[in-house]
């Protein structure tokens, strides 16, 4: 089972079954999707890429097109490549080009990583909409901060229905159920390559472990005002249980009730989160 926490206020979310697919810039963790990094590239992974055999022969026919048409040799381009790369004249080459690289990684790096991370953070903050759930039904401060301070109620899910593994491929990012991992602190990483799907869109700093946080991912239109709300249906078929909080109001209580009596929720339990003051604990019950 999987839990979505919510205020009373979104009771709409049960009535309409709808979840809110949440931009990660409008999130209450102000470091989310925004990991650091030193570097767009590092120093050795450009000389790496020196090496490569591609990259230099691809270098090498720039070079010869850029010579003027009077002094270039009358061989073609891939003759030129074949000549350069023989080991003497390879080794000047690529010192020549290794030169090149370390000026550009300390001139010209800086301010290209600084862009990068910047535009990095602020598009995928934009079009990366979250989808939170958590394996707990009765944590205190999951109750406190995203139910209204036990006012709202929570809505528990079958994580083994096809809607939580809907994804496109095997590699795909997106459409499917994910734990994130907590980091004590927040991993700061030496280039862009050292990042993968869950150090880019699934790690949160270990404050935030308390709330034992799986979440699907989900696109966004690149052209959405960044306040947009997006709202994604669920099938009401993988609802199981709805609890409700120790305070939650009675117009709530009924308006719940009212909604669980949809043919299409006569599946669905509903309980009741009570305050157990002997093991100072939630505890949840049907009623």
């Amino acid at each position: 089972m999987i839990y979505k926490y919510l205020s009373p206020a979104r009771v709409s979310a049960l009535r309409n079954a709808t979840l809110r697919a949440t931009q990660a810039n409008a999130l209450n963790d102000p470091f989310e999707v925004k990991p650091f990094f030193e570097a767009a590239i590092q120093r050795h992974e450009l000389h790496e890429r020196l090496r490569d055999k591609g990259m230099l022969e691809d270098e090498l026919k720039k070079a010869f097109a850029a010579l003027p048409a009077d002094k270039r040799p009358p061989i073609s381009p891939e003759q030129f490549v074949q000549f350069i790369r023989t080991d003497v004249v390879r080794e000047q080459v690529e010192r020549f080009l290794g030169l090149e690289l370390d000026r550009f990684f300390d001139d010209e790096m800086p301010a290209l990583t600084e862009h990068l991370r910047n535009l990095m953070h602020s598009k995928l903050g934009c079009i990366v909409g979250i989808v939170s759930f958590s394996e707990d039904p009765a944590q205190q401060l999951m109750w406190a901060h995203y139910a209204d301070s036990h006012k709202g109620f929570v809505l528990g899910f079958d994580e083994s229905h096809p809607f939580f593994d809907r994804r496109r491929s095997e590699s795909d990012e997106f459409f499917h159920l994910r734990p994130v991992d907590y980091f004590d602190p927040l991993p700061v990483y030496s280039s862009i390559s050292e990042l993968d799907g869950v150090k880019l869109l699934c790690a949160k700093h270990g404050d935030w472990r308390y709330e034992n946080e799986q979440r699907i991912l989900v696109p966004l239109p690149e052209e959405a005002d960044a306040e947009a709300i997006h709202l994604i249906d669920f099938p009401r078929q993988a609802l199981v249980t709805v609890i409700l909080g120790e305070r939650t109001p009675p117009s709530v209580v009924a308006e719940v009730r009212e909604i669980l009596g949809d043919a299409a929720y006569a599946h669905v339990s509903l309980q009741q989160a009570r305050v157990d003051l002997g093991s100072r604990q939630i505890r949840t019950q049907a009623i």
